[in-house]
């Protein structure tokens, strides 16, 4: 049975749906289509909440962190003054910084309150809708989004779905923060291993500078590796930590996992996307978060399974464009096992 519990915020009426089976309960939001908790059942009848958000559901929704949250049209940085589709050029208003527009705008998909237009309890599954209108955060057409969430015995799957009815960008990811510890300070002790032999080197503003080689780097991961050992190196770097894109090999959908030697929880990662996003939680927490008595950094770790972050202001990577009247498809895989 899928349970849905209205809620109402600041005169925002959201309604959260609770999917559950034999291993996992997750609650889904209609705000930002959004992950908001994401628990596991132990063999020895321990509950475990794989992700880090805040504590009170309101703080939740509201949150700039992006908690939990369908990202879009967007993930990541587009960079001012502009950006160009078949010729034309569309300005850009800046959101998180001055120079950039930061996981589509300030009323992207994360702060849009979607529709709820299919609940099947027998697939365990939720639709939520989306209609984002033309020019809505400088994005031209009219875009049709479907984020659907399904509950299996493995674990979480979302897909989406997307047309415009013009030439358009198109970029979507969840931000969802793991910690799969029991004790959820920080993710030192996680172990990570990505199905990826090249990231995006960045420049301390986050402009692509080339695709580099990770062997032999704190970026690499091609064997699983404790996270703490290769974080070390840029926790005093302007970026505090890993916000890299990485490029994933493409012959398998399998592009990662995540192990707690402390829950002996197994997180795999698999998608259609090419890249995938690692950042660890590098600035403070506005809120308190659920679980942890920290201030939140590097309490947990984000894979954001997308495109590469910006590729429309760069020949060599993909530019996200969505044509008209074609379909956007895409999925990602949360799945957990001990």
């Amino acid at each position: 049975m899928i349970k849905a519990i209205k809620h109402e915020n600041k005169g925002l009426k959201t309604t959260e749906l609770v999917l559950s089976n034999d291993k996992f309960e997750v609650s889904l939001s209609t705000y930002g289509a959004s992950i908001y908790k994401y628990h596991y059942l132990k063999r020895n009848g321990t509950w475990v909440n794989l992700l880090i958000h805040p504590s009170d559901y309101e703080d939740f929704l509201f949150n700039r962190s992006y908690y939990g949250k369908t990202v879009g049209r967007t993930s990541g940085r587009l960079f001012l003054p502009s950006y160009e589709i078949n010729g034309k050029t569309y300005k850009l208003e800046s959101h998180g910084d001055p120079h950039v527009k930061l996981h589509g705008g300030k009323d992207g998909f994360s702060f849009q309150n979607f529709e709820v237009i299919m609940v099947d309890e027998a697939l365990n599954e939720v639709v939520f809708y989306y209609r984002s209108k033309d020019m809505e955060e400088d994005y031209p057409g009219n875009l049709d989004l479907h984020v659907t969430y399904r509950l299996t015995a493995e674990g979480l799957e979302i897909s989406y779905e997307a047309t415009s009815d013009e030439d358009t960008l198109c970029n979507l990811t969840n931000h969802a923060y793991f910690n799969l510890d029991l004790k959820k300070d920080y993710i030192y002790d996680h172990q990570l291993e990505l199905n990826a032999h090249e990231y995006l080197e960045l420049d301390d503003q986050y402009h692509y500078l080339k695709t580099t080689k990770s062997h032999y780097t704190c970026y690499d991961f091609t064997k699983v590796k404790q996270i703490k050992d290769n974080l070390n190196p840029l926790i005093k770097s302007k970026k505090l930590g890993f916000d890299t894109p990485f490029m994933t090999q493409q012959e398998t959908d399998y592009k990662g996992k995540l192990v707690s030697s402390e829950s002996k929880l197994q997180f795999e990662l698999y998608t259609s996307y090419p890249c995938v996003v690692i950042y660890t939680h590098n600035y403070k927490s506005n809120c308190a978060l659920e679980g942890i008595n920290t201030n939140g950094i590097h309490s947990s770790i984000c894979l954001e399974a997308q495109f590469e972050p910006a590729g429309i202001h760069h020949k060599n990577l993909n530019s996200s464009i969505l044509e008209k009247d074609k379909k956007y498809q895409h999925y990602i895989k949360y799945l957990v096992k001990e």
